[in-house]
This record gives C-alpha cells, sequence and structure tokens, in this order.
C-alpha cells in the first residue's frame, strides 16, 4: 500500500446537482465523530462506485485544519504508482450518507478526474511506515481536553509506533515460521516421491521377473509336452501299430497328448508299466511306467472323464 495525504473539502457552499451543500468546520468534525462511532472504515474506490473491483484503498484518518478536511489514504501500490504519483488522477470527491442512523457520516472518498470541489492540491505521499494521525478537535476532548501540548503527542505517537513495531516483528515471526514450514513440507514432499520411485522401481523388477519365471515355465511345459509325445509314439512303435511314415498323417488329425494315447488305445496299444516297451495284451496288469510323461497323460484322462478301468485299460 501506498500512503498519501490530500485535501478532501473545505468550508463553503458547494454547488451539487442534488442541491448545494454547505460545509462547516464544525459540520467537518461532526462527520468524523459520526464516522468514527459507527466504526466505518471509508473506503477509496474509483468514480463513487461501490462495486469491490473499483475500490483502491482507505482513509486511515482525518484532520479538519485551517477550514479544510484531510485525509490519510493508504491506496493500493498500482493503483498509486499508475495513477496518483503520474498526475493523472489529482482529485477527490467525498461520499456522504445518513443510511438507517440518520446521522451523516463519510462512507468513501472516490478518486475523479472532475471533483465538484474545486482548486484541490495535489496528493502528497507519506514515508513508508509513517504513524503520523492527524487528530481533529473532536479528537482531542476525547484525550482529555482542548489541546495536546507536544509532549502528550510526542509520548501517544511513540506509543503507537511501538504498538506498529511490535505486530511487525509478530508478524515478521510468523512469516518466518511459515516459511519453514513449507520448506519442510516441500522436503517431505520430495522424501515421498524417492520412496514411490523406489518402490515403482522394485515393483518393475517383480514384473520383470514374473515374466521371465512364466516364460521360462512355459517353455518347460512345452518340452514336456513334447517328451510326452515322443513317448506316445514310442509306445505306439514298440506295440507295432505306428511306423515313422505314418507321423505326418496321425499330426493332421490334430490330437492333443490325451486323444492321441486314446487314438492308440483303439489299436489295441496298452503301456507295459514293468517293460519298456508297449504288449498288445489288453489284460496285461499295469504294475509300473517306463514311458516319460506317462503320469500326466493318466491325469489328463482323469480330467477327461475317463474312469480307472478304462485308464487301466489303456495302459
Amino acid at each position: 500500500m501506498k500512503q498519501y495525504r490530500k485535501d478532501i473539502a473545505r468550508i463553503g457552499t458547494i454547488k451539487h446537482p442534488e442541491g448545494d451543500i454547505n460545509f462547516t468546520e464544525e459540520y467537518f468534525n461532526t462527520l468524523i465523530k459520526n464516522t468514527k462511532t459507527k466504526g466505518h472504515n471509508a473506503f477509496v474506490p474509483f468514480r463513487h462506485s461501490k462495486n469491490p473491483r473499483d475500490n483502491t484503498g482507505f482513509i486511515e484518518s482525518f484532520e479538519v485544519k485551517d477550514g479544510i478536511l484531510y485525509g490519510v489514504f493508504n491506496i493500493d501500490e498500482d493503483v498509486g504508482e499508475k495513477y496518483i504519483d503520474t498526475g493523472r488522477i489529482q482529485g477527490v470527491s467525498i461520499g456522504i450518507d445518513s443510511y438507517k442512523t440518520g446521522d451523516d457520516y463519510i462512507n468513501h472518498v472516490a478518486l475523479t478526474v472532475d471533483p465538484h470541489v474545486k482548486d484541490q492540491s495535489s496528493f502528497v505521499q507519506m514515508e513508508t511506515g509513517s504513524k503520523f494521525i492527524y487528530l481533529s478537535n473532536n479528537d482531542l476532548k476525547e484525550w482529555g481536553g482542548d489541546t495536546m501540548n507536544d509532549e502528550t503527542m510526542k509520548l501517544s505517537l511513540m506509543d503507537k509506533l511501538t504498538l506498529s513495531m511490535e505486530s511487525k516483528a509478530a508478524l515478521n515471526a510468523e512469516n518466518t515460521e511459515l516459511k519453514t514450514s513449507k520448506l519442510e513440507m516441500e522436503s517431505q514432499v520430495l522424501e515421498l516421491n524417492s520412496k514411490v520411485d523406489t518402490l515403482n522401481s522394485k515393483v518393475l523388477e517383480m514384473e520383470k521377473a514374473e515374466t521371465e519365471r512364466v516364460e521360462k515355465l512355459e517353455l518347460e511345459a512345452v518340452e514336456v509336452l513334447k517328451t510326452e509325445r515322443k513317448g506316445i509314439y514310442t509306445l505306439a512303435l514298440e506295440a507295432g501299430k505306428y511306423a515313422p511314415g505314418d507321423n505326418d498323417e496321425i499330426e493332421k488329425l490334430g490330437y492333443d497328448n490325451v486323444q492321441l494315447a486314446g487314438y492308440f488305445k483303439g489299436m489295441g496299444v496298452q503301456f507295459n508299466m514293468e517293460k519298456s516297451t508297449a504288449a498288445v495284451d489288453p489284460n496285461e496288469e499295469l504294475t509300473g511306467m517306463k514311458a516319460p510323461g506317462q503320469e500326466r497323460v493318466v491325469e489328463e484322462m482323469r480330467k477327461s472323464g475317463f474312469t480307472d478301468d478304462e485308464i487301466e485299460a489303456t495302459y
């Protein structure tokens, strides 16, 4: 915010579209008192607008001196630099209201290029952090008399300055604490992100290992099926029910291993569990297994609905 001191109105009769206004020093003091009693913070809009977007700041305090009403303006820094410091806006217009209370008070002081009160002086920028407050006559009476000596004024201003410095120190401490909290939160976020990255890396490693394991098992399963199929053909060959030249024709049938075993079963091939060769005799007892993969064939036949008697008759 930028702070300025500016004359607002002076004693005399002001021509106004809604009727002449007679300003007196007593009336100015009444406006200040009523504004203070009401607890109203007079705002500073563009052209008497009551739209919040058009507000540029607030009046910190008022003073009546030599028949002139002054105000200390706290104006948004961008507005101050763009319009006031460049001289694009030099005038103000007081907005007086008596809404509900019936007592006139200062509702706002508008920035304008065409004020009703002519011959206004320019805005005077005050030093940053200045706490000098202009007091009206009514303010002096509330403080204990019609006048205030230099020492009393000095003590009052020192008290206000001390309070301001304490408030500033408290704000700085709070700001430091907020910055520290922000840094701690950012550090925690970085740490969490690092942990997430580590977990994601481990997940990828596990997924890769699992994929490799499955691929290995699939390859092993294919080899088992090949060995098993070769064993079936070997037993059929030993039983005299299969000749190597018949291989292509049989494979065209598209049989899996269980179906292939059933196919040879239909030819009277029986798997002998004691001998390395197959016997044609369907009544020979199963006492052992010599054919590679035969155990899995038996299990698959059970899953396919073969009874134990049928499996026994096959092997």
